[in-house]
């Protein structure tokens, strides 16, 4: 399938995305003229695709907060408690498959957390328990 025929499959708003990329983005450069030539050929105005690029720019910048969004304090200590188990862990995860990167970071650092946690829970208890068994004998 040539160059012209995939931008001709694509959305508006993708093309414009794909026309106003920048070097960082990874577009090939005849990629980026495909897609411009499409938005010509579809007789956008430059009206019509300066909206589109204000909504692709807020979609970005919106992506971008999604993925640098912290972990919440309750969903810490939920971690904190319950993460190193299958569910934590499952959940941990999905935050990475929805686009949340930090608090999926965050989730299995939490987890580990937790899990050295209940290990010194356990050691306490243990330990409490042969304390008790020499006072007592």
């Amino acid at each position: 399938m040539s160059v012209a025929a995939r931008m001709a499959r694509l959305q508006d708003e993708d093309l414009v995305q794909i026309a106003n990329g920048k070097d960082s983005d990874g577009f090939e450069p005849d990629f980026v003229e495909a897609a411009k030539a499409e938005l010509r050929r579809r007789g956008l105005t430059d009206d019509a695709i300066g909206e589109l690029t204000v909504q692709a720019e807020e979609l970005a910048a919106f992506e971008e907060a999604q993925n640098d969004a912290p972990l919440s304090w309750p969903a810490r200590i939920a971690f904190l408690l319950f993460g190193f188990t299958t569910v934590g862990i499952f959940f941990a995860i999905a935050q990475r498959f929805l686009g949340y990167r930090r608090k999926s970071k965050e989730a299995f650092m939490w987890a580990l957390a937790g899990f050295g946690f209940w290990g010194l829970i356990g050691v306490a208890f243990v330990f409490v328990l042969v304390l008790a068994d020499v006072i007592g004998a």
